[in-house]
């Protein structure tokens, strides 16, 4: 499960502050909670919590050797993700959300060491790049196994699936309405769509 909900941290990392870039962590601490859940018999640890992508840097002070996976997504089909997930997101939020995810992911490519960049479109075209990329960074892993299912939320609410590319679904699912919104606000920011190769509606 993502380390933000663990039991012994969610009351500090699983606020409504977590995705504020202002709202600093004691990572010691949290470091040593989170090895009470890690098997630690494993060489590799690992830890999926969305909003770490903003505190990249303050976690690798802490956790050495650390490595990352840097993965972003159409933000057409991660808004319609947001809209359908969470109530208080209508489209203009979800699109803000959205660049800001982008902006933090933009830099992480150009600053972190010991990453791994792939979209999740490229993920779910081929995912034995992936596994490719990632073992060469950390030869642990080199048996990954991603042609199997996996249990995860999903579009279908399917108890197990293949990695899936699902981005028409879900930009088929917005209002005419919704996109002019998230195009209007994507345009504003056009060149950091570019960036990742993605383009306005």
């Amino acid at each position: 499960r993502e380390g933000q909900q663990i039991p012994d941290v969610k009351k500090i990392m699983f606020t409504d502050r977590r995705w504020d870039e202002n709202n600093t962590y004691d990572w010691h601490f949290i470091k040593k909670m989170w090895m009470r859940y890690w098997d630690l018999r494993f060489p590799v640890l690992l830890e999926k919590s969305p909003p770490n992508l903003l505190r990249a840097h303050e976690i690798k002070k802490v956790f050495k050797p650390s490595f990352f996976i840097i993965q972003y997504r159409n933000p057409y089909a991660h808004c319609e993700s947001l809209m359908r997930r969470r109530e208080k997101y209508d489209a203009k939020t979800a699109a803000n959300f959205t660049l800001k995810c982008l902006r933090y992911q933009k830099e992480n490519i150009e600053t972190l060491e010991n990453s791994v960049v792939i979209s999740y479109e490229e993920l779910a075209q081929n995912p034995t790049s992936f596994v490719a990329k990632i073992s060469k960074l950390i030869p642990e892993l080199i048996d990954i196994n991603v042609l199997r299912e996996f249990t995860a939320h999903n579009l279908f609410n399917k108890s197990s699936m293949k990695i899936t590319n699902l981005n028409t679904e879900k930009i088929k699912l917005i209002s005419e309405k919704n996109l002019k919104i998230m195009s209007a606000i994507f345009a504003q920011e056009k060149e950091l769509l570019n960036y990742f190769n993605y383009q306005i509606i």
